[in-house]
């Protein structure tokens, strides 16, 4: 149950199998594909690499993931950080305006 759960939450390019059933109960088949998920600090999954990338092919991508992360991030903030108009705040206090004036 808890395979099946995370191989549904990292979505594509994670597959599980059974395996081949034997008469012996005692053996297995193991699948030894690797991926690696690219997982921002919000949790959210953002990328993977199977195991046919080198390192050299994966850095770049990965580096390439944490700008966008940081530019995220910092596009977040100011706009945050952005007081509201004069007209904005007009509105807000004789209430033509939902947003909140800071």
């Amino acid at each position: 149950a808890v395979v099946s759960t995370q191989s549904g939450h990292y979505g594509r390019g994670c597959y599980r199998s059974k395996g081949q059933a034997y008469d012996d109960p005692q053996d297995y088949i193991l699948d030894h594909t690797v991926t690696q998920y690219i997982i921002n600090p919000e949790g959210k999954t953002v990328g993977y690499f199977m195991s046919n990338r080198n390192l050299e092919e994966r850095v770049p991508i990965f580096l390439d993931h944490v700008q966008k992360y940081n530019e995220h991030k910092a596009a977040m903030s100011a706009k945050e950080n952005v007081q509201p108009s004069i007209l904005d705040s007009v509105k807000q206090l004789i209430g033509l305006s939902s947003s909140p004036a800071s």
